[in-house]
């Protein structure tokens, strides 16, 4: 009764031992490679939220972080069962070894080859316009940027009519500019009008040649360069451009203007093409500041002069506007204007893209990769917690092994003797047995032993 009472606690004593194994081992599983998971998926809620319209592309990065933590438990599964079948210590150490390496490549190691990879090709898809370093320094910004882009570009094509909406009077429909934000890429009519107006503005870009054509895509577009890419030999290809309302910019604004653009007219036909000039690839108006190059005079006499060319200057800077739209000249509008709001003179060069409801030409091409660029953004989130969690996981796996190697010492295998070479010694009362020496013979025994106690617990 005694010595049953002995096993009983004994057992019991197994059992919470290997409990405890279990528990800890778990524990050291959730903190390895779900705990990043979790982090990852937090650190990426700002860029998600900014890209949700683009649906799975803003999931790049959750979807890396979920499918290396799927491959990190199909390898700790496979070396679990070779630890388990495993016959000597050595073995179950080169199991835990290929555990800790595949745990080590698949957080430091990725990050290291994404970090040699992607510069090269990120540049390469934007011709230099986004690095690699200023996504990796600030991804959160760069995904409000492209925020913004889309926006935007639903902004200006409710105002001027290519978007149907309920406060619109020349296009009526039944949203309005919030219900645009909110649905934003996934609106099939804003996915539609994004990528067809862009084919029209790239087919404007390459129509300009010579060494002058870079310098429209950043704040380097000075009067010489617009005079000499106006002027330049062009091959323009007609694409029908979705447009529905026409608006120009005022030609003099005074503090008396409301606005800056007229009520515009509605195109006959909305889809007709258009032509593009060298500003419509720089966005926003051009001003060239007068305002000191004028001597100080008397008020009243200033507000002669305002008056006079309020009353004169838009008939002429309107015919000039016309002649270098002629098919000859730009083959599309520049619109020159004066400025004389707040006792100031300036002349406004204002391109088409606002009120035909596009961005300069590089953000129209950001626009219309956005998908790509969310997806390439919300890779970075993972970034530093790869690389913090590449020793954390390597160490956890190192500790999972060492108790897959507890175990295995508690439970191997007696090993079975061997028939020796020459010079045995019969044993009748061993199962008529042959034994190299007496040591041999006391370990059949005791397994013989063992293997009849347990059968009697069995039973």
């Amino acid at each position: 009764m005694a010595k049953k009472n002995k096993e009983s606690k004994t057992q019991k004593k197994q059992y919470k031992q290997s409990a405890g194994t279990v528990i800890l081992k778990i524990l050291l599983y959730l903190l390895g490679f779900p705990l990043m998971a979790a982090l990852v998926a937090l650190n990426s809620m700002h860029v998600i939220e900014s890209g949700l319209s683009y649906g799975f592309w803003v999931f790049g990065g959750v979807a890396i972080v979920v499918l290396v933590t799927l491959i990190y438990f199909v390898v700790a599964g496979i070396t679990g069962h070779i630890s388990k079948k495993a016959k000597t210590v050595k073995g179950l150490r080169g199991a835990t070894a290929a555990l800790v390496v595949v745990s080590v490549f698949l957080t430091t190691g990725l990050w290291m080859i994404i970090d040699k990879v992607m510069p090269p090709i990120l540049e390469d898809a934007t011709d230099g316009t986004i690095t690699y370093e200023q996504i990796k320094e600030n991804y959160n910004a760069q995904a409000d940027v492209h925020k913004n882009l889309l926006d935007r570009f639903i902004e200006l094509n409710v105002a001027n009519g290519n978007l149907p909406s309920k406060d619109s009077k020349v296009n009526p429909g039944e949203l309005t500019l919030e219900d645009y934000l909110a649905q934003g890429y996934a609106n099939p009519e804003v996915k539609e009008l994004l990528h067809s107006n862009f084919k029209s503005l790239d087919a404007g870009y390459k129509s300009f040649k010579g060494p002058w054509l870079p310098l429209g895509n950043d704040n380097r577009l000075t009067v010489p360069v617009i005079v000499s890419l106006i002027l330049a030999e062009r091959e323009t290809t007609d694409l029908p451009y979705t447009l529905v309302l026409e608006r120009k910019p005022i030609p003099v604004l005074t503090d008396e203007t409301e606005g800056t653009y007229d009520d515009g007219t509605v195109r006959g036909d909305s889809q007709e093409t258009v032509q593009w000039s060298i500003m419509d690839m720089q966005q926003g108006t051009m001003v060239l500041d007068l305002g000191g190059m004028l001597p100080d005079m008397p008020k009243p006499l200033m507000q002669i002069i305002s008056g006079l060319v309020a009353t004169y200057a838009p008939d002429i800077l309107t015919a000039l506007n016309d002649a270098i739209a002629d098919p000859a000249l730009a083959g599309s509008p520049i619109y020159i204007g004066l400025d004389m709001r707040n006792d100031g003179l300036a002349v406004n060069i204002t391109p088409t893209s606002d009120s035909r409801g596009v961005w300069d030409y590089m953000h129209m091409a950001w626009l219309n990769s956005n998908n790509l660029l969310f997806m390439v953004v919300s890779l970075f989130p993972d970034r530093n917690i790869f690389l913090y969690f590449g020793g954390i996981v390597a160490v956890l796996s190192l500790a999972i092994g060492v108790l897959r190697e507890k175990r295995f010492k508690k439970d191997e295998p007696v090993e079975q003797p061997t028939m020796p070479a020459g010079g045995p010694k019969p044993y009748p009362e061993n199962d008529n047995l042959v034994f190299e020496n007496r040591y041999s013979q006391m370990m059949y025994q005791a397994a013989k032993r063992k293997q009849y106690e347990q059968q009697q617990r069995y039973w």
